[in-house]
């Protein structure tokens, strides 16, 4: 998640090598820790968090690759509460990193961010959060 904000950051997108490679990993340690029963409930969480995104996508309040690295934290995550505590940490830190970089430079020239850098805190953050319970 790391390399895919550092390289949202550096080049203003996120790579198809960087996520499938993410995705590749997420659904491993899914069949580690759950047997098939965890890489189906992976993959289908994927599903519905690509079927949520679609609209979302369509009409450009994200970008494609902020897409695809969504669904490929949804393979890291196994209880769907984990993962929609996960999606709302990251829309909120987004939307706090929008509104402060609007204050800071402007409408016109805040008016987009780097959606994996705010994801990728929320990851963190989620993480941290779940250790205590």
């Amino acid at each position: 998640m790391c390399l895919a904000a550092a390289s949202d950051l550096r080049d203003g997108r996120i790579g198809n090598r960087l996520i499938l490679a993410g995705a590749g990993t997420g659904l491993i340690l899914q069949i580690i820790a759950y047997g098939p029963l965890g890489l189906l409930r992976g993959i289908l969480q994927a599903a519905v968090l690509f079927a949520i995104l679609w609209p979302v996508y369509q009409l450009s309040g994200l970008g494609a690759g902020d897409c695809k690295m969504l669904m490929m934290c949804a393979l890291f995550f196994h209880d769907p509460e984990r993962l929609a505590m996960f999606i709302v940490n990251g829309f909120v830190i987004a939307a706090v990193m929008g509104i402060c970089k609007v204050l800071v430079l402007g409408i016109k020239e805040g008016r987009k961010i780097r959606f994996a850098l705010p994801v990728c805190i929320a990851q963190f953050a989620t993480v941290v959060a779940l250790m205590g319970n």
